[in-house]
C-alpha cells in the first residue's frame, strides 16, 4: 500500500517536472527566435546600383547609393524602394543636428539607420538629438 502511494507521488512529481521542462524549452525557443536582430537584405532588383547599400528591417527598407557631395558634410544620395526598385529620392543631402562634426563617406554609410520619406536618419546622437541627413 505504501509502495503504491509512493509510486503515485513519484509519477505525479515526474509529470510536473516534465511539464516544467517543456515550458522552459518552449519559452526559451520563443525568446531566441523573437530576438533576431539581423535581417537579410531583399533581392536586389536590376535597376538598383550594385554599390547601393540596403538599410532596413523586417518591415522593409531602402537601398541607398552614397557619394560625396559638393560641400563638407554633404552627400549625394540615390534612394530606392527595396520592394519596387523605384527611385524615391535623389540629390544632395546635408548633415543636420550634428554640429562641429565632420563625417567621411565611410562613416556616414555606417551611421544610416532609416529613410522616413524626407530625412535619412542616423544613429549618431549629439546633445540628446539624433542626427540626420536632409536636402
Amino acid at each position: 500500500m505504501i509502495i503504491d502511494k509512493l509510486r503515485k507521488y513519484i509519477y505525479i512529481l515526474l509529470n510536473i517536472i516534465d511539464l516544467n521542462l517543456l515550458l522552459i524549452f518552449f519559452w526559451g525557443f520563443i525568446l531566441l527566435t523573437s530576438c533576431e536582430t539581423k535581417t537579410s537584405p531583399p533581392e536586389r532588383l536590376n535597376n538598383i546600383p550594385q554599390n547601393a547599400i540596403w538599410y532596413g528591417g523586417k518591415d522593409g527598407g531602402v537601398w541607398i547609393k552614397i557619394d560625396n557631395g559638393s560641400k563638407p558634410n554633404s552627400f549625394y544620395l540615390e534612394i530606392y524602394n527595396d520592394y519596387t526598385g523605384e527611385l524615391e529620392s535623389k540629390g544632395e543631402y546635408f548633415v543636420k543636428e550634428c554640429y562641429n562634426k565632420q563625417f567621411s563617406l565611410n562613416e556616414i554609410s555606417k551611421l544610416i539607420s532609416a529613410f522616413d520619406g524626407v530625412k535619412v536618419l542616423l544613429t549618431e546622437i549629439e546633445k540628446g538629438r539624433n542626427c540626420y541627413l536632409e536636402k
